[in-house]
């Protein structure tokens, strides 16, 4: 039944609140199940081992999704840094100028030191089982930002940190500048050929208006929702129990559709809740029929193209996953059985 009148006309205010889903992206390129593996070698040349430990950089080098192994993996990462630089060590003089009340001027001078650094490294990437390079970089220089001290009275002191501390200040930019590297050499292999898990963003419609009388059930179904979702998890399969209880919601979102005016200003924001929050439950759940059903009722009102648009496309984004990964979920089944990546 549609209820309207003074009773019901009260101010509604919405917050669209974000939260996190956690899904699988799956690669650019799907390796059979025969490659279950992968290993790293971190080589380190010249003087670049006395400030690095070799041992830590493997272990920061990952496939998502596969296990790592030692000895004759099926993808193995040889990472080399072979030399590292000194580009610039100096101390940079500051000044600053203060007046007083009775307009004298007093010059204050402060002094920081100021270090660059540069390395020369490469990767190769080789598919073992196929006997074939994945990828062959050509040793190349990379710059770190410098490394600033503290701000130091006299030059002398400034001087005397760098000098004192110049091992520690080589260890400091070279790992930043390798941990960058390693950064990057993770995201190329996550994306080419990983099943690393990520958060997805979902969107739910929030009564801010506590002095409504939906509030408290509004408040109540959105706690089930914050509750459930954080139980999703993309290795897995969603539990009936987090569907159930994302579905038992419905109920209380369908109820606004047909409670409130949808002309009405106010009246309708709830409306308009009740439908976004519904496609959103369907999207969380994977279920686009459903899901479209719902935004077919948004899309009556012109102004709300925007919130339309960003639902079509994002279902649409995964759906193009579905059909080149030939699957229906991103919660992802590990074949190889991984725990713990």
């Amino acid at each position: 039944m549609l209820i309207s009148g003074a009773s019901l006309a009260q101010k509604v205010d919405l917050d669209k609140h974000r939260m996190e889903l956690q899904v699988t992206q799956y690669p650019e390129v799907k390796l059979s199940d025969k490659y279950q593996n992968f290993g790293a070698t971190v080589s380190l040349q010249g003087a670049t081992g006395n400030y690095l430990d070799k041992g830590n950089l493997e272990n920061q080098i990952r496939l998502s999704g596969f296990q790592r192994k030692s000895d004759s993996p099926d993808i193995h990462i040889s990472y080399t840094v072979q030399s590292m630089e000194i580009v610039e060590s100096n101390v940079t003089e500051s000044k600053e100028e203060r007046k007083d009340k009775a307009g004298n001027i007093t010059i204050l001078y402060s002094y920081s030191g100021r270090v660059t650094a540069r390395f020369k490294a490469f990767t190769v990437i080789k598919d073992n089982l196929a006997d074939t390079i994945i990828l062959k970089e050509t040793p190349r220089e990379m710059t770190e930002s410098p490394y600033l001290s503290k701000v130091f009275a006299t030059r002398s002191e400034a001087e005397g940190h760098l000098r004192n501390n110049m091992d520690n200040i080589k260890t400091e930019l070279l790992k930043r500048l390798v941990d960058r590297k390693i950064s990057s050499i993770n995201s190329y292999l996550d994306q080419k050929y990983g099943y690393p898990l990520v958060s997805k963003a979902v969107y739910i419609q929030h009564l801010d208006s506590k002095k409504h009388p939906e509030y408290e059930k509004a408040l109540e179904n959105f706690k089930i929702i914050k509750e459930n979702l954080s139980m999703i998890k993309g290795n897995e399969p969603i539990p009936d129990q987090v569907k159930n209880n994302l579905l038992s919601t419905l109920d209380y979102y369908s109820q606004l559709t047909s409670k409130y005016n949808p002309t009405e200003k106010h009246e309708g924001r709830l409306v308009f809740m009740g439908y976004y929050n519904t496609a959103s439950i369907y999207f969380i759940l994977e279920d686009f029929d459903n899901m479209n059903k719902a935004i077919v009722e948004i899309a009556k009102d012109p102004k709300l193209k925007k919130e339309v648009k960003y639902f079509e496309e994002e279902s649409q984004k995964i759906l193009k996953v579905f059909e080149r990964e030939h699957t229906n979920s991103l919660h992802y089944i590990n074949p190889r059985e991984v725990k713990g990546q």
